[in-house]
């Protein structure tokens, strides 16, 4: 009744860090819980976005090696790649909304995967 959407799946054997994660997809936005295993957050400001968000991961613990980040839509397509380089215990990017060859990519839901595992966000591009 109220317009949302709820998404909720089981993490099983996948490597990921999540036991399950429930995504809502939400009329003004999308929010993400889970229960998390791992001592690492991936945030996502703003979200949705019209112009460029701001994709972190903090973890307690040192990171030591590059991260990929790989978005896809909801197609499946790759449309964007990033590395994260290791910096304090903050990896993170800015996405403007293009894709690898710069054009601007249509409204719609975005998938993220970490080192090529599916994660527990998405990101919403108006």
């Amino acid at each position: 009744n109220s317009g949302n959407i709820y998404v909720t799946g089981e993490s099983v054997g996948s490597g990921t860090e999540y036991d399950y994660a429930t995504i809502k997809y939400a009329q003004v936005g999308v929010e993400e819980s889970g229960s998390n295993k791992q001592k690492t957050r991936l945030e996502i400001y703003p979200n949705p976005f019209i112009t460029s968000t701001s994709i972190h991961l903090s973890s307690k613990e040192q990171t030591a090696k590059d991260m990929e980040l790989q978005i896809y839509d909801v197609s499946g397509r790759r449309v964007r790649d990033f590395i994260l380089y290791p910096s304090s215990f903050i990896l993170g990017a800015t996405w403007d909304g293009r894709d690898e060859v710069g054009n601007v990519v249509p409204p719609g839901i975005y998938f993220l995967k970490l080192n090529g595992k599916p994660v527990g966000k998405v990101v919403k591009v108006r």
